[in-house]
């Protein structure tokens, strides 16, 4: 009786061995640890040191690796005919392939639940959870959410009170529904909404309400925007009423200005302004969780910047910061202006068009400088930054503006050979010092063979760097360049004709090629150049009709030349 009691603790010792390293932080080492416990443990295991070595490599961040060892365990513990396999272990197996952040997690979490099936073990709310998350996380992919649905439906319909939805699994679906592309996203997401509201068992929280509003920012369908805002004032009102427990708070406002920003309605960025003071005023009120971050500053100077009003916009976008600041320097370290803050309002004056935009850029881009060498980590410059500074200097009015951009970007580069990273040159960097000589062709005739002179120094460039290679959209802004700075047109024949048939070796020409070599070839050598390909005598040609390899990687170009913020 004595050396069982003494086996027992003995036992216990190895289980909370394996359970410390599942809990280590040490990764596959620990992970690796616990299962060597488990291969060297002098007697029998339990389903407690087996489940131990699952979640070990639940919490390995192996990616799929862990999976498939947390798998091999639960194979184990199947074939050993002293333990019986309990939801435990089928549970941190789901939870092993969650944290693997792969797709293959869905297709393996359904091959989990026919094998509960088959042991008749009943699946708990924690595995119908995890596969809800699991989905959740791969909303974006075709027919997740309507997966989730169904799930959703296979709980409610269970009679047993371990396997009922709760607010996390309804808020999983939503959230589902708000990443699906699915044109009817926002409806059934409102619909799951809706079943919440009703089932009074499950208490409704903010990032439900939350969530919808998200799901109906996200459709491609006209007046999203509008409709968001209605859909905060029925929640606001609902809310008021009684009715539901919960409003829409800081974040969810935030998606709604957020949407207005990307909406291109002519009110967007005042109606973005609207909400914003509107949140502002319930803050100061004490209610804090309305109280607006840098997250909403942001959005409103980024709806500002967007919205095509000029000099005005541009100063709206500077009062917003100027807010921004006021509430940082009064202690609100939640309202801290960003980097992403001064890129928006850079964006602002690169937009505007004015006499000063790319002054008042190259002031703000300096600014950012100053305050990061006093400590300010958050707004040191990147590649966005002098992007859209040289942006500013095309839309510019000065006459230099085409050596300027490109003594931006050799400022670039110096300082990515010196370390910053993040100021590394792109396809869109030359692109624009394309663009900002395109922009000279009004200028005097000194000033536009300066500038041509300047394309083609930056177009040779950009041929041979390491920083990026031309696409399409390069090819056309070069082509713009050639059409209205070379007057001579023996000069331009020859240099339109060798750009086009390196465009076309490329299988870079798309619809804004074909338009800008429609103005920059003479007309007989644009006949020369598409004769072999376009047949008859039509006179609007299209991408479509020329050759799949002059065309083939328009598509793959594009895509290469975004930077985010």
């Amino acid at each position: 009786h004595v050396a069982s009691e003494q086996m027992v603790v003995v036992q216990k010792c190895y289980t909370i061995a394996i359970k410390a390293w599942s809990k280590s932080g040490r990764g596959r080492e620990g992970a690796e640890a616990a299962e060597r416990i488990l291969a060297t443990m002098p007697f029998q295991p339990s389903i407690y040191s087996y489940s131990g070595v699952i979640n070990a490599w639940a919490n390995s961040g192996a990616g799929t690796f862990a999976g498939r060892r947390a798998e091999s365990v639960l194979e184990q513990i199947k074939s050993d005919p002293n333990v019986q396999v309990d939801n435990v272990a089928f549970n941190g197996c789901m939870n092993a392939w969650r944290l693997s952040g792969s797709l293959a997690a869905v297709k393996r979490t359904e091959l989990l639940f026919q094998q509960m099936e088959e042991c008749s073990i009943e699946a708990d709310r924690a595995a119908y959870n995890t596969y809800l998350h699991i989905l959740s996380t791969h909303g974006k992919t075709s027919g997740m959410a309507q997966k989730a649905d169904d799930v959703l439906a296979r709980m409610e319909a269970q009679s047993s009170v371990n396997v009922a939805p709760n607010t996390f699994s309804y808020n999983a679906v939503i959230d589902c529904w708000s990443k699906s592309s699915h044109f009817d996203a926002p409806s059934r997401a409102l619909k799951v909404f809706r079943k919440v509201v009703a089932n009074k068992d499950v208490e409704l929280n903010s990032y439900t309400v939350n969530q919808v509003v998200f799901t109906f920012s996200r459709s491609r369908l006209p007046g999203a925007a509008l409709r968001v805002e209605e859909l905060l004032k029925q929640f606001r009102d609902a809310h008021k009423a009684g009715l539901i427990p919960v409003e829409p708070d800081v974040v969810g406002y935030s998606v709604a200005i957020n949407a207005w920003a990307r909406s291109g309605a002519k009110d967007a960025a005042a109606r973005a302004t609207k909400l914003l003071s509107y949140l502002e005023e319930r803050a100061a009120g004490g209610e804090q969780k309305f109280k607006p971050n840098y997250i909403t500053y942001n959005s409103v100077i980024d709806a500002w910047a967007r919205s095509g009003q000029g000099i005005n916009a541009a100063r709206k976008a500077e009062l917003v910061l100027e807010r921004m600041q006021a509430r940082y320097e009064a202690g609100d370290l939640g309202a801290q202006p960003d980097r992403v803050t001064y890129n928006s309002l850079l964006n602002a004056w690169a937009r505007c068009g004015s006499r000063c935009c790319a002054k008042k850029a190259e002031q703000y881009l300096n600014k950012m400088w100053s305050l990061h060498k006093s400590g300010n980590k958050k707004v040191r410059p990147n590649g966005q930054s002098y992007n859209t500074l040289i942006s500013a200097i095309s839309n510019s009015h000065n006459t230099q503006k085409a050596q300027k951009a490109l003594r931006v970007l050799r400022q670039m580069d110096k300082l990515y050979q010196s370390g910053y990273d993040e100021l590394k040159p792109d396809e869109f960097t030359y692109t624009l010092c394309l663009s900002s000589c395109a922009f000279s062709k009004d200028f005097d005739e000194r000033s536009r063979k300066k500038a041509m002179d300047t394309a083609l120094f930056v177009w040779e460039e950009f041929k041979e760097t390491e920083y990026g290679t031309p696409n399409d959209v390069s090819y056309g802004t070069f082509l713009k360049a050639c059409a209205g700075l070379i007057p001579n047109e023996g000069r331009r024949r020859a240099i339109v004709e060798h750009v086009f048939n390196e465009c076309c070796e490329e299988g870079l020409v798309s619809t804004m090629v074909l338009n800008q070599l429609r103005d920059a070839a003479p007309d007989t050598l644009y006949a020369e150049l598409l004769s072999d390909v376009v047949k008859g005598n039509k006179v609007m040609i299209r991408k479509e009709d020329l050759p799949a390899d002059w065309t083939c990687n328009v598509r793959k170009a594009r895509k290469t030349s975004k930077r985010r913020p």
